[in-house]
């Protein structure tokens, strides 16, 4: 079964994106760790209008913009679960057994290096939104307003 954790993503896509089943972390698990409380707080903290694009993607005749955003809005969620989910890895079974053999998944190498993914997927849909609607910050701008000829120890210009 899949529940929606936002209007953005379901259950089955968070878990898609850490590589677990159902069986494995249960839609209550996710739901009970406030995980769509945590994906709506991080989206706003830097797209307070989000609502406003994602109603413009659900229109009847999107724009490509409208479209690009809202899919990276989606992707974003996805991403941005699937992180906060990682943040559960106790929780998620060490060892999987049918009775005669065993499987063993998710040492803490693996919650590690699923959540540093997730964060790079998140931040990439992040910086494809940014870029769309013209707000994202490069690192030239901000190396083009530093003086190399200024000291900030002493407050000397050389």
């Amino acid at each position: 079964m899949t529940l929606p954790v936002t209007s953005y993503a379901t259950t089955d896509e968070v878990r898609a994106c850490i590589g677990v089943t159902d069986n494995e972390m249960p839609d209550d698990m996710l739901m009970d760790m406030s995980l769509g409380l945590s994906i709506i707080s991080d989206l706003e903290s830097w797209l307070s209008d989000h609502v406003t694009h994602w109603t413009a993607y659900k229109a009847a005749t999107p724009t490509a913009a409208e479209t690009l955003i809202g899919r990276h809005i989606q992707l974003y969620c996805q991403w941005a679960g699937a992180y906060f989910a990682t943040l559960a890895y106790l929780a998620i079974p060490h060892q999987i057994t049918d009775g005669k053999s065993a499987v063993s998944r998710f040492s803490k190498d693996d919650a590690t290096r699923i959540k540093k993914i997730a964060s790079g997927m998140r931040d990439k849909s992040r910086s494809a939104i940014q870029e769309s609607l013209g707000t994202a910050t490069s690192a030239a701008s901000v190396m083009g307003t530093a003086s190399p000829l200024f000291d900030p120890v002493t407050g000397v210009t050389s």
